[in-house]
């Protein structure tokens, strides 16, 4: 319930995509709830509504107004720790006033940007696994829960192997500068 109510700590990027997620299936049951109160199947829709607007439209309202509120507490909750875990103040959570731009910033700063490895002015990472196996002896399986630490893992493990193919490929051209060549045949007691 932190992840969707809380305001302090750091959540990381798949967290968030995982807090969008569930404030769209309250949007979907919220929806669900107003069509069967409603019964748009009713043969004249319009009608009913307006016999009947006062009861009707006072209790929308505010049931529109609830899940309205409901909705922006929770994603101002998982995008001000997500704004935490890049380092930087829950106010920027207002930049998705921003008409166009902001929701694309919040977008793309929350849901694709890594976060600050480590700790920060906003405290140590949640739920970050210290091992770069997901294997420990010592405690079983350790499932990895968050993506920018796998991200991260993936990374070391691409730059030693681009490091390891470079050395390789050093040594691989020193020996083949040391053979004398003739007509692409190695040339050997032969000095050219």
């Amino acid at each position: 319930m932190n992840l969707l109510f809380g305001f302090q700590g750091r959540i990381g990027r798949l967290q968030w995509w995982f807090g969008q997620l569930a404030i769209v299936i309250w949007f979907i049951i919220a929806c669900m709830v107003l069509v069967a109160v409603l019964d748009p199947s009713a043969e004249d829709f319009r009608t009913m509504i307006a016999n009947r607007e006062s009861e009707i439209g006072a209790s929308v309202l505010v049931f529109i107004l609830a899940v309205l509120i409901i909705s922006t507490w929770m994603n101002a909750a998982v995008t001000i720790k997500r704004f935490h875990d890049r380092n930087k103040s829950g106010f920027w959570f207002f930049i998705v006033f921003v008409p166009y731009a902001g929701v694309i910033w919040q977008l793309v700063e929350c849901g694709f940007l890594p976060g600050t490895p480590g700790g920060n002015d906003y405290g140590q990472r949640g739920d970050t696994y210290k091992s770069s196996s997901r294997y420990d002896y010592n405690k079983g399986y350790q499932p990895r829960s968050d993506l920018d630490d796998v991200i991260a893992q993936h990374l070391a493990q691409h730059q030693h192997q681009s490091r390891t193919a470079t050395v390789e490929r050093t040594r691989t051209a020193a020996i083949e500068r040391k053979r004398p060549v003739s007509k692409g045949k190695p040339v050997f007691g032969k000095r050219g």
